[in-house]
């Protein structure tokens, strides 16, 4: 069966937009770190300014994100400030996944979950269980990462977030796919289409391609061509 890492990946990237609520100054890397170590300004505008920089450097340079997660979270420890922490342990464990370094990333990610305990923030929370499930399904631990991705999935209920309920069903519809699951494995592609917004023509049209080699995989034929079908036509639409 074709896996699909492109749309596990993008989701995992645009999960990790924690918390970034407020006016953090949009600037080069030079002026958010002097934003950030300058004390005579507000701790949430320092703040900010650590997330943003740390967060540009993710798909560029995760090395650079380490790096500058590591200060992030110094800063954040330094200013008492739990909800910066767990994103500074989160962007840690983002940039430890893409360097191939699972359980550092993994122990990075428990952390966020650990400063997160006693926040009321299901959505950065859900993000973090999200990622971690990632791991662990690198790691070939099917049965830790469909445990994660399942409550990634019952935050994102409780909070209302279509993009994370249309995600977590389809990584968990992978596992079942790699457990040669398929019926269940439809279900929650399907229930993912459902979820996903009616603009996103390009994410709907890879979730039913995906559908499509389920069903090739099943033997079901005239399923597949008429889903590929489906796939293609919202393709276009999608430009």
């Amino acid at each position: 069966m074709r896996s699909h890492p492109v749309i596990l990946t993008i989701f995992l990237l645009l999960a990790c937009v924690l918390q970034a609520r407020g006016g953090a100054v949009r600037s080069g890397p030079d002026t958010l770190l002097t934003t950030a170590l300058d004390q005579a300004l507000p701790d949430t505008v320092r703040l900010m300014a650590m997330q943003q920089l740390t967060s540009g450097f993710m798909r560029t340079a995760p090395d650079s994100c380490l790096h500058y997660a590591a200060r992030y979270a110094e800063l954040a420890t330094k200013l008492g400030n739990a909800a910066h922490q767990a994103n500074a342990a989160h962007l840690k464990g983002v940039a430890a996944y893409l360097l191939g370094q699972l359980d550092e990333s993994l122990a990075a990610l428990d952390r966020s979950v650990a400063l997160r305990k006693d926040l009321d923030d299901p959505l950065a929370k859900a993000a973090t269980l999200n990622l971690i499930g990632a791991v662990y399904m690198q790691k070939g631990d099917l049965a830790r990462a469909m445990d994660n991705y399942v409550q990634c999935l019952q935050l994102s209920e409780k909070a209302g977030d279509r993009r994370g309920i249309a995600g977590s069903h389809h990584n968990i519809g992978r596992i079942y796919a790699q457990q040669n699951d398929l019926d269940k494995a439809l279900e929650h592609f399907q229930t993912s289409l459902v979820n996903r917004e009616p603009d996103d023509l390009l994410g709907r049209a890879g979730e039913i391609d995906l559908m499509a080699s389920t069903f090739a995989d099943a033997g079901q034929g005239q399923h597949c061509t008429d889903t590929l079908s489906r796939s293609t036509c919202l393709a276009c639409e999608g430009g």
